[in-house]
């Protein structure tokens, strides 16, 4: 099974680091495994990973469905549409937040409606779009 070989290399990893004087830091630790949507394959859940750090002694990772990476949210199934949501979402805040700055009356005329598109919002849709 995949998790016995990520346990081995772990362990092994593990143990290079304290040699040469470093430690992981159990809080940013996560296991995620990934599975295929295919109806001939099983799906099972990994609860988590038991193991023997070499300078914290027995310790556990927990198995997450999602996390956050290099600024990209990734789940389980490798799907985007989490990803997408939370990044729509945040760039509908920060257009709410630009929109407070223009006067309650007028607002923001169509030039600076642009720049603050192009500034704000063009870099944000495209953070992380090459993966």
């Amino acid at each position: 099974m995949a998790i016995i070989a990520v346990k081995q290399w772990y362990d092994t990893v593990l143990s290079w680091l304290h040699t040469n004087g470093l430690k992981v830091d159990l809080a940013k630790s996560k296991l995620m495994t990934f599975s295929c949507n295919c109806p001939k394959f099983t799906r099972s859940k990994v609860l988590g990973l038991r193991y023997n750090n070499p300078a914290y002694g027995d310790s556990h990772i927990m198995a997450v469905d999602n996390l956050w990476f290099l600024g990209i949210y990734i789940n389980r199934e490798l799907d985007w549409q989490p990803h997408v949501n939370i990044m729509v979402n945040y760039i509908h805040s920060t257009i709410y937040r630009v929109n407070l700055l223009g006067n309650s009356v007028r607002g923001l005329d169509f030039l600076n409606w642009r720049r603050v598109y192009n500034t704000l919002v063009i870099p944000m849709l495209m953070y992380k779009a090459q993966v």
